[in-house]
């Protein structure tokens, strides 16, 4: 039986995907995420042309504004990267779609702080997946001082106190193979996401 849900499709800087507010969904669990699956329409050719996302990473993205957790914070922010197999990894972050989800939350009447005089307002995002906080700033005026073509002027900043720059906190990593060859990395986190370089 199709049930209708309500979602907001948007663009967060150079990320493309669905908002969810979490009042509308079923609670955290294979049936929350079958809806967000269908939603973005991962399928068999990889295009995901059966749902709203596309076939690369940055439209398959989604986001489910919730109440905050935690005290200081507007909302929680549970961001979803969905695969093109159909998976969903929640434990990552994003700012770009974090900016997407602000906009939600400020259009729910979630709490905003105004800045600069009144030209802006920032919502505080508990990035649960990452454990991290962000701020995000929405300009409240005409006049942005930043932009990405085709895309609405934001700024997402990451709050100190998330995850340590090197996680395992070594400049270098040794003893790694890559096949056969043996291999030395710098492994970053960025954002919540644990690089090798």
């Amino acid at each position: 039986m199709a049930r209708l849900v309500r979602a907001a499709l948007m663009r967060g800087g150079t990320s493309k995907g669905v908002v969810f507010r979490a009042a509308d969904l079923p609670p955290a669990g294979a049936a929350r995420d079958a809806v967000i699956v269908a939603a973005l329409g991962p399928d068999s050719t990889g295009l995901a042309i059966d749902g709203v996302g596309g076939g690369v990473t940055s439209t398959l993205k989604a986001a489910v504004v919730a109440p905050p957790s935690k005290p200081g914070f507007a909302a929680d922010y549970h961001f979803a990267q969905v695969s093109r197999g159909g998976g969903i990894d929640w434990r990552s972050n994003c700012a770009n779609f974090a900016s997407a989800a602000a906009l939600v939350a400020a259009d729910d009447g979630m709490a905003l702080r105004e800045a600069d005089g009144g030209r802006s307002a920032v919502v505080r995002l508990w990035a649960s997946g990452a454990g991290e906080a962000m701020s995000v700033t929405l300009p409240a005026t005409d006049a942005p001082p930043v932009a990405i073509a085709g895309a609405p002027p934001l700024r997402v900043e990451f709050e100190l106190g998330g995850h340590a720059l090197l996680p395992t906190g070594r400049p270098e990593e040794e003893g790694l193979r890559l096949g056969d060859r043996p291999l030395r990395a710098t492994i970053v986190d960025v954002a919540g996401n644990p690089q090798a370089g």
